[in-house]
């Protein structure tokens, strides 16, 4: 208490810093009676460095007491520090501004405060791109404290904040775009905002990524109409990407998203094609993210539609004389098990064993042990053409092909047999072949090691082995 009233300006300036952590930990009774009044002294002070402190920690302040006194007190307090004769003290309570408006909430918003917050969205120099920045990044905050009522009013402040030419606060807006879209609801959303982000996509800049990353959430708010023109910007902007590669892997790793959004018949007709397209990109990261999704894609149109498509298409990369196009295939091929398509594209990944390249071969071995751990290993390596296989990879010249298939064949053995085994382990060979091992082994579990998840009867803690 005695150092936020130190004649020191300094002490008082690391009092107002520090203050909310002391607030935190007091009891209710010492705050309201004693540390809340003084933290509206220091508000106050004669030194801006010392009101700059407590403007700084007005957000976490308004955290702790009651939403009346965010109304009557505190909101005089910003509004005084916003009118304060220092920049520097003005400058810092409005990069406060948005988030405290945002504590207000279910309030009604006092004008001057909306007031303040579209100054804001106004720059007069580079020295307040961080001032805009702030109200860009606190924007959908604040709309949700003010409700879409406001929306009239808030509209002019994002319009403008569009309208300024700096990538840090045009990221920000298009990074919050489909939240705003959330809170407006799908009629306001689709006459205001999404003319606004088609326009802004077409542009085809860097800071187009975040809103392909989120399309498949503000796509739900869209008409037909601008599906439409989606699916028309997405075929421009891969044409037009060129060394952006970042844009192209944003669309390959988003484009199930964007499918989830439209009917079977446009999603064939539109969308397949395109990540065809993707999957045989230059860019590795792009190619991989795009066959990742291509499985989901097959399974969305549906079990007839996936095998006409994985005959016709996919089916082609695994004879493509480049060698990416062959390991795509079999990166599609590790998630075919989930379409019921696995008898189309077996052959055709056994045949990629032999592949000339190691990549190839690397690929398809390291395929077959996920496909084998996903689905069941008997039902994969029962089968004598992937026995054969399996058997020509363990001895491939390539070390890496080797380390993958011995990994595998290591866990070849059924369930059954190794917890047999560990039954074994457990009471002795010569009991174990006496008893019914059956009731025993539903009280194990083997995870890497074998653990007992309930002791058999009669069985003593001290003659576990662990």
């Amino acid at each position: 208490m005695s150092l936020a009233e130190d004649p020191s300006f300094k002490v008082r300036k690391a009092a107002a810093e520090h203050l909310v952590e002391i607030c935190r930990v007091v009891a209710p009774t010492t705050f309201l009676q004693k540390m809340f009044p003084l933290y509206c002294t220091l508000a106050g002070d004669s030194i801006w460095g010392v009101r700059k402190a407590a403007a700084d920690n007005i957000v976490e302040m308004s955290k702790l007491v009651s939403l009346e006194v965010r109304l009557t007190t505190l909101t005089q307090i910003i509004l005084t520090l916003l009118q304060d004769i220092s920049q520097w003290v003005q400058k810092a309570a409005l990069q406060r501004l948005g988030e405290f408006i945002a504590t207000l909430i279910p309030s009604v918003i006092p004008t001057n405060l909306i007031d303040s917050y579209a100054s804001m969205a106004v720059a007069k120099s580079e020295d307040e791109e961080e001032v805009v920045f702030q109200c860009a990044f606190n924007f959908p905050a604040v709309l949700y404290a003010c409700g879409k009522e406001l929306w009239d009013k808030l509209k002019k402040i994002y319009m403008a904040m569009w309208n300024i030419d700096m990538d840090k606060v045009s990221l920000t807006l298009c990074s919050s775009f489909h939240e705003v879209a959330k809170i407006l609801g799908k009629d306001i959303a689709s006459a205001d905002l999404l003319p606004l982000m088609l326009e802004h996509l077409q542009d085809g800049g860097m800071t187009c990524l975040p809103l392909l990353q989120t399309a498949g959430e503000w796509l739900a708010f869209s008409g037909e109409a601008s599906k439409e023109e989606f699916t028309e910007i997405l075929q421009t902007l891969h044409e037009d990407s060129g060394h952006k590669w970042r844009i192209r892997a944003a669309m390959a790793t988003h484009i199930f998203d964007y499918a989830k959004n439209y009917p079977q018949t446009v999603v064939l007709k539109k969308l397949w094609g395109m990540a065809m397209l993707l999957c045989t990109d230059d860019v590795w990261q792009v190619r991989t993210a795009a066959a990742g999704n291509v499985w989901r894609i097959l399974q969305y149109c549906g079990k007839e539609e996936c095998i006409g498509l994985m005959r016709s298409d996919v089916l082609s990369l695994a004879g493509d004389t480049k060698w990416a196009s062959r390991q795509v295939f079999i990166i599609v091929s590790e998630n075919m098990f989930e379409c019921g398509c696995e008898e189309t594209f077996i052959e055709p990944l056994l045949g990629l064993a032999k592949d000339p390249v190691v990549g190839v071969r690397l690929a398809a071995a390291k395929a077959i042990k996920l496909i084998a751990g996903k689905h069941g290993t008997a039902k994969l390596l029962e089968n004598p053409r992937v026995q054969a296989t399996v058997k020509e990879l363990s001895g491939d010249k390539c070390a890496r092909i080797r380390e993958v298939l011995a990994a595998q064949t290591e866990t070849k053995k059924p369930d059954e047999e190794m917890k047999g085994a560990a039954v074994a382990k457990l009471v002795g060979e010569e009991e174990a072949s006496k008893i019914d091992v059956q009731p025993i082994l539903k009280e194990i579990e083997l995870e890497g090691t074998e653990k007992i998840t309930k002791m058999p009867i009669g069985m003593k803690i001290d003659e576990i082995d662990a």
